[in-house]
């Protein structure tokens, strides 16, 4: 799947400890990335699918089992 992206991330917590939730993360990065490609390609429209899936890593061997 070539139009696919895996991410590991932490969200930080700000000076008054809270965290950005993980979906309004990704809702900025797939809206900024989307709008450079298409610029660069040309074309408009949505590229990125609306779901996202996501895995909580809690160890080293946590990460080797999904990457196999």
């Amino acid at each position: 799947m070539p139009e696919h992206v895996h991410a590991v991330l932490q969200p930080y917590a700000h000076f008054r400890g809270v965290t950005h939730p993980l979906a309004e993360i990704f809702r900025l990065i797939k809206g900024r990335s989307a709008r450079q490609i298409n610029l660069r390609l040309g074309r408009a429209g949505a590229l990125w699918q609306e779901e996202f899936h996501d895995y909580e890593i809690r160890s080293e061997e946590s990460i080797r089992q999904k990457c196999d």
